[in-house]
């Protein structure tokens, strides 16, 4: 099982960055050829020829696990995984899965009912990131606060992991958009997305969503550069994620709103000496560049 399991990592990490790799490949090639990467890997696993409980629980959440690297939910998948966690409620990791599975759904409730029992099972990183997740998004104001708790408790234990950094990055960035507005949470949040790319490794594979989250809070931050520069590398990873391309439409409109403005301040203001018409020409056609850029 040890070969399989990091098999399906190397798909897991061939999905994350296929269109780093594939930059001109459409949705459908990704789907097409990812989907036939997971039927190969299906067809590794060990046919069970005893009836023992605790290996048909493993063969169901070998199954389950493989099927849920395809991004969209799948009822086969969802039905793998509760074999396993029927046959065996013990394993944290058949919770977890389970829970990433009917996530897709937007199944919410059900999601925090099985990171619930993971967790009550094992506070291992893996859980406690994924359940922090899950009670933020359950848009709560008393499961938020657990999940601030469970970040703020874990970023004292583990003070060099970076997931755990994204984790509080995250949770102060929702705070500061959803709670008070206190800026304190923005800079914290901007501080953490910082903290977690200290710490990740040349093995460590950030989601497009580390960077579509670093860039908004630079955009709330007022630092347009950096945040076109972080959606880009949000673009290159998802280049067919909708939030990703509203967002990059949101800010070319911003830009493309600065450099009327200045048109019209340059058109009003014929007097003004030649040295600041040509610095603030220059200031603003780079961000014309930026515009372009993304």
């Amino acid at each position: 099982m040890e070969i399989l399991e990091k098999k399906i990592k190397d798909v897991q990490d061939y999905r994350d960055l296929y269109f780093v790799n594939n930059p001109t490949a459409s949705y459908d090639q990704f789907l097409i050829e990812l989907k036939k990467k997971v039927s190969d890997l299906r067809q590794e696993i060990p046919v069970v020829q005893k009836d023992v409980k605790s290996v048909a629980a493993a063969n169901s959440f070998i199954q389950g696990k493989i099927l849920n690297i395809m991004p969209d939910y799948d009822s086969n998948c969802e039905n793998y995984l509760i074999k396993a966690v029927k046959k065996d409620c013990s394993k944290w990791e058949h919770w977890l899965e389970l829970a990433l599975c009917i996530w897709k759904k937007n199944d919410f409730e059900g999601a925090l009912d099985c990171m619930k029992e993971a967790y009550k099972i094992s506070n291992d990183l893996a859980v406690v990131n994924e359940y922090i997740t899950v009670l933020r998004n359950q848009k709560k104001p008393e499961l938020n606060k657990i999940a601030k708790r469970l970040c703020q408790e874990n970023i004292n234990k583990y003070p060099e992991d970076s997931f755990i950094w994204y984790s509080y990055a995250n949770q102060c960035l929702h705070d500061f958009y959803n709670y008070d507005k206190n800026i304190e949470n923005l800079y914290k949040s901007l501080e953490s997305f910082e903290k977690c790319l200290q710490y990740s490794t040349s093995e460590t594979i950030l989601p497009s969503d580390f960077y579509l989250n670093f860039s908004s809070a630079h955009y709330s931050n007022g630092n347009i550069l950096e945040c076109c520069l972080n959606l880009t590398k949000a673009f290159i990873l998802e280049p067919y994620y909708d939030t990703i391309k509203e967002k990059i439409t949101s800010v070319n409109n911003l830009i493309e709103k600065i450099y009327e403005k200045r048109n019209e301040f340059l058109k009003d203001n014929e007097n003004i000496d030649e040295f600041s018409k040509i610095v603030l020409t220059d200031i603003l056609d780079n961000s014309n560049k930026i515009s372009r850029f993304v």
